[in-house]
């Protein structure tokens, strides 16, 4: 890293595990504070002197992680709306189609249990 535990490369280092972190863990809302983190390191880096080659390499794989992380988490939500959505769909009822092509819904059922005699 930067050869310094508590310098700004390995804040960084730190700071991009936290993120990925939080994306798995689905911890968003903690997303927010630790972007500001990473504002305030970046000012911190840009006023140091320049990272090592290899610290560099590093920080910029744990980001390559942390967008990766970030995209697949973006699709699962996605993923999980549309899934809802076609829940919610199907409880409102099923739309069929008869011979002449005209749709026809079949209502939901309560879902109450019917007795017969």
């Amino acid at each position: 890293m930067d050869r310094a535990p508590d310098g700004p490369g390995a804040a960084l280092a730190r700071l991009l595990e936290r993120q990925r972190g939080a994306i798995r863990a689905a911890r968003f809302g903690e997303l927010a504070a630790l972007a500001a983190e990473a504002g305030a390191l970046a000012d911190r880096l840009a006023l140091g002197p320049p990272l090592p080659e290899a610290a560099l390499r590093d920080i910029g794989r744990r980001a390559r992680q942390v967008l990766h992380e970030a995209a697949c988490a973006r699709e699962g939500l996605r993923a999980a709306r549309a899934t809802v959505a076609a829940i919610r769909s199907a409880a409102a009822g099923l739309v069929t189609y008869d011979g002449q092509g005209r749709s026809g819904t079949l209502a939901a059922r309560s879902g109450a249990v019917e007795r017969r005699a």
